[in-house]
This record gives C-alpha cells, structure tokens and sequence, in this order.
C-alpha cells in the first residue's frame, strides 16, 4: 500500500477514502478486499459503499452495523504490477450522535476501514 487519504487518525472515514495500491503480478483475475466497521451499538446503521480501482468502478456493496467484509473479483491482466488509484465512496456520512445521543463527536462519519488490498 503506498498511501491511504481520507482517514482520520482513529481510522474513521469520511466522505472518501483514497490511496494507492499495487496490483499483483501473478494472475489475470484477483480478489480485492475491502474490511470495514461500524460499530454494533449503530443497530439502525444502513449505508452502501462504492469501490473504484484505476478509475473503474468494480462494485457497490450494502454495509450495516458490524464487520464487513468486502470482496470484489477484479480482472487485473491489464493492469499486473502496476500501482493504480483507489476509490472507496459511501453513500451517506453521520453525525456519531445521530446513534449515540452520548456521543460528542461532531464529525461526519462513515465506517472504519479495516483493511484494503488484495488476497489471495
């Protein structure tokens, strides 16, 4: 991974989460994982992510209360060794005490990113 934006120190993403990621060289087709969370005390929680790789977008996923784990097939023949941008854009931000009434924190918020990458 050579570099994550749109995080905050506590791993919290906003908006969007941007970065850049090597793309293996070993076959044609990889599975890209994305990990997020949002913690489980959120129960009402219900958003959506897309994920783009290199400016193509290769997938939507729901996310709910939890941890999610995300997984994409994405056809990487073109693109072997290459490092390329990385898009991650939920559909909604939230306030944390629009879950939480306790909760002081004022930022715009739209899960934890766990992990990101590719997998065997």
């Amino acid at each position: 991974m050579a570099s994550i934006e749109g995080l905050c120190e506590d791993g919290w993403a906003g908006n969007i989460v941007s970065g850049e990621l090597l793309i293996p060289s070993v076959r044609g087709r990889e599975t890209f994982v994305v990990e997020i969370y949002v913690p489980e005390s959120w129960e009402s929680y219900n958003n959506a992510v897309t994920v783009i790789v290199n400016d193509m977008t290769i997938g939507s996923y729901q996310v709910k209360a939890g941890f999610n784990k995300i997984r994409f097939t994405v056809d990487t023949e073109s693109m072997k060794g290459k490092i390329l941008p990385f898009k991650i854009i939920p559909e909604d931000v939230y306030v944390p005490s629009f879950f939480d009434p306790m909760s002081e924190d004022k930022r715009k918020l739209s899960f934890v990113l766990v992990g990101v990458g590719f997998v065997k």
